[in-house]
């Protein structure tokens, strides 16, 4: 019995030097060690391999959220764009999970945002689909586009189509504007110059390959006295480009308000045939929620409904957005709407919560759309969260 205890005894004492330095040095960094790995890094081992399942320590660190460990490897050399076996990158796996924070250190290491993974998705394509919006709008202002387009719910296609466009707009203002001396002028600001262009008889309705117009140029510029010499010298606010949106859509979505006002008194229409064209909606993408309470003061039509079917209600409860709900529900309009196929809020708002089930979002919407009375018909069995169910699908 002696012998038998000394032997498990023995074993135990010895079993941290049966490790491999690949073992040892992600102990260390799952500890936060960092002394201890730098020890490892010091002593010529490479930081950049791979370890488990195919990944780097970095892309581990990046899946287990771990920032600290995150910066302190990209800090010592780990290699910020390296791929693990299935071709993602760290800022993917950063994306995936959502984390602001690792995608700003890895972007600030010199990541490449739009690398594309064997699909063809790149990092901003992963944390929509995840249902990671401030991540999502993060990568975006970092010059993340969206390649090879799939999305996970219609809602994220109808949303990020637009932001994309938008996005794209300004982007290719190389390729598209610079032939075109008077645009030229405009995205340079230079109001002087426009004023005279102008004066020679340019035409202030002067548009891109794709029907951008010069004040829709403007508008997304954040440029007020621009468009507002535009307007002045009879350029049509009514004008839409390829994809339907107009001017009042793209100063809506930029956040002016001083625009957007000065576009409506200016005869811009409540006239988009379904609700993602209108400004409204641009509004909302955008988080403009002070532009959205204009509107609807404005009398902008907040019940629209959209090309799949949902109206703005649907779209705050799948998004998470309180603000937008008591916007809408102070403005007049019904909680309890339902879609084509009769799904209510509390429906979509269960949807939005299976792409990424963070849980600490939803739970207050939930709450909020309970006490209004909004009913929910998706069955309680597919709701995996205790919290969100008994809130759903209590009695009162």
């Amino acid at each position: 019995m002696k012998k038998s205890s000394l032997l498990i005894l023995l074993i135990l004492l010895t079993a941290p030097l049966w490790s491999t330095p690949e073992e040892d040095f992600l102990l260390a960094l799952r500890e936060s060690r960092l002394r201890d790995a730098a020890f490892f890094t010091e002593s010529g081992y490479s930081i950049d391999k791979y370890l488990e399942d195919g990944k780097t320590a970095l892309i581990i660190m990046c899946d287990e959220q771990r920032s600290r460990e995150v910066r302190w490897l990209v800090m010592n050399g780990a290699e910020p764009d390296k791929r693990d076996s299935a071709g993602l990158t760290p800022l993917m796996h950063a994306a995936l999970r959502g984390d602001r924070n690792i995608l700003q250190i890895l972007v600030q290491a010199g990541a490449e945002v739009n690398l594309q993974s064997p699909e063809g998705y790149t990092a901003l394509q992963y944390a929509v689909n995840a249902g990671w919006r401030e991540a999502s709008i993060a990568l975006e202002e970092w010059g993340g586009i969206i390649v090879q387009p799939y999305y996970n719910h219609p809602m994220l296609s109808e949303v990020w189509t637009r932001r994309q466009h938008y996005s794209r707009a300004l982007s290719l203002k190389e390729t598209r504007w610079r032939h075109h001396g008077f645009l030229e002028v405009l995205l340079e600001g230079d109001y002087r110059g426009i004023k005279k262009m102008l004066d020679d008889g340019y035409d202030p309705d002067a548009a891109d390959t794709e029907d951008l117009s010069a004040l829709m140029l403007s508008a997304s510029l954040n440029d007020f006295y621009i468009s507002k010499l535009l307007l002045e010298s009879g350029a049509d606010p009514l004008l839409k480009d390829t994809l339907g949106l107009d001017a009042l859509w793209y100063a809506a979505f930029s956040g002016n308000r001083e625009l957007t006002e000065y576009l409506i008194e200016k005869g811009a229409a409540d006239d988009s045939p379904y609700l993602e064209n209108s400004p409204l909606f641009a509004a909302f993408i955008s988080g403009s929620h002070s532009i959205m309470e204009y509107l609807l003061e404005s009398g902008w039509k907040g019940d629209l409904t959209g090309r799949i079917g949902s109206t703005l209600v649907h779209y705050a409860a799948f998004y998470a957005d309180l603000r937008t709900l008591k916007l809408l529900k102070e403005a007049g309009y019904s909680l309890s709407v339902t879609d084509a196929d009769g799904r209510s809020a509390l429906d979509y708002l269960i949807r939005g919560y299976h792409l990424n089930e963070e849980e600490s979002r939803f739970i207050p919407i939930a709450q909020y759309l309970k006490d209004q009375g909004v009913p929910v018909t998706t069955d309680k069995s597919i709701l995996d969260n205790r919290k969100l169910s008994r809130i759903i699908y209590s009695r009162w």
